[in-house]
């Protein structure tokens, strides 16, 4: 390692501890993969917005580039990382839920946080994110699923995650904290996460996110149907949105 490289990974022990840093081999087995020849990544896990805040600082003012991986982050070509230092912001301590309003229908959590994770402990208090999740939300972070505008999530009848966003927490790549109002959808001036939903971690990290909830009712039926055939499938679904009548979900 470097003497540029063994100075910064001190300065992060110094932001964070050395439980939370990994590199050289530990790195590699992070990322799943051995990095390039002269690739010097530095694993850092924050647990709160304000480490991610100094931790992008610090990168910043070190001008070592700065790359995501969460539980969705994972498809990254680790193979391609540049020569030199480089941070991975690994966001899989942010995984806390903040809050609940039952009033608002709200919940507010880390980004980190799986997205089955967070509907498990939503189903206890009566609520749901009102997505179909399979497998695939086992996999896949809150954060990851704003940051890269993946679709699997989606329902008929609520739409999309991103619909269903009240507010995000997201800090800018030079360490600047940015907190959208928490407000639903309404003519309140230029809406600051539209830059980073989607962005895929271009524009900003995404630290905690508040998202609609819905009432689990006490009384119901839960009916399922299947097709011969996927186009039977597609037809049948096409209809029912087309009568108005679009299910809650559809896999």
């Amino acid at each position: 390692m470097t003497a540029a490289a063994k100075r910064f990974a001190s300065e992060l022990e110094d932001l964070l501890t050395p439980e939370r840093l990994a590199r050289g081999d530990a790195a590699g087995r992070f990322l799943g993969t051995t990095p390039p020849k002269g690739a010097e990544p530095v694993i850092a896990s924050p647990g709160t917005t304000s480490e991610v805040e100094r931790v992008l600082t610090l990168a910043r003012t070190s001008r070592f580039p700065v790359f995501v991986a969460g539980t969705s982050g994972r498809g990254i070509d680790w193979r391609r990382l540049p020569k030199g230092p480089a941070v991975v912001l690994d966001v899989a301590r942010l995984d806390a839920i903040l809050s609940i309003d039952d009033t608002s229908l709200t919940v507010t959590t880390q980004s980190g946080i799986g997205v089955a994770t967070l509907e498990r402990a939503l189903l206890k208090r009566g609520y749901t994110l009102g997505f179909h999740l399979g497998g695939f939300a086992e996999r896949v972070s809150v954060g990851g699923i704003l940051a890269t505008g993946l679709p699997p999530l989606g329902s008929p009848l609520r739409g999309t995650p991103s619909e269903h966003v009240v507010g995000v927490g997201w800090v800018l790549p030079d360490g600047t904290r940015v907190r959208g109002k928490l407000t639903p959808r309404s003519a309140t001036g230029p809406d600051p996460d539209a830059l980073v939903l989607g962005a895929r971690g271009a524009l900003g990290v995404i630290t905690e996110a508040t998202l609609r909830i819905h009432r689990v009712s006490e009384d119901r039926q839960l009916l399922g149907y299947g097709f011969r055939t996927l186009a039977d499938a597609v037809r049948a679904l096409a209809a029912l949105v087309d009568r108005g009548v679009p299910p809650p979900s559809a896999g």
